[in-house]
């Protein structure tokens, strides 16, 4: 049993993430941490090149007919903090928080740039998946909101922590 699990840049390598979290849920101690770093699909350099190349920044095409991936850096499995966090929550990880390694200075100049279309898309956003889809309740509200803030904007890479509480 652990008190501290640490996977760093591990799980974009990984073809089932899940699987992972659940094991680590297992052999964590009661109040143990797990934390959690990953590219990240999300900030502003990301998003650009996705609308640009239908790709994520760092997850570009893989090989269809050979199993070799250096080309990609091995990184087969795109992975965003909503999805960190469903994962989590799914596994029972409790105190899920979102942070960064540090700023990544193209993605805060692009949202910079656009941060009134950043603000207005938000409350759009916000205000149909609340109100039309029923999407966003209060059990998921606060991830939802946390994929548009400043740190998944414009960090390179996310730092997710989570704590196995019972």
């Amino acid at each position: 049993m652990f008190d501290l699990v640490t996977i760093t840049e591990v799980v974009e390598h990984l073809e089932n993430y899940h699987v992972i979290i659940r094991e680590i849920y297992r052999v964590l101690k009661k109040n143990g941490q797990i934390i959690i770093t990953t590219p990240n699909i999300l900030n502003m350099k990301s998003r650009i090149n996705f609308l640009k190349s239908g790709f994520w920044n760092l997850f570009g095409p893989l090989p269809l007919k050979t199993k070799s991936l250096e080309s990609t850096g091995g990184h087969i499995t795109p992975v965003h903090y909503f999805h960190l966090a469903y994962a989590l929550s799914h596994s029972n990880f409790k105190n899920i928080e979102l942070s960064s390694d540090k700023t990544q200075k193209s993605s805060l100049i692009l949202y910079i740039l656009l941060y009134p279309l950043i603000l207005l898309s938000k409350i759009q956003f916000m205000r149909k998946e609340i109100h039309k889809y029923q999407t966003v309740n209060k059990d998921n509200i606060e991830v939802t909101k946390a994929i548009n803030s400043f740190t998944a904007l414009t960090s390179r890479s996310i730092v997710v922590t989570a704590r196995k509480l019972d």
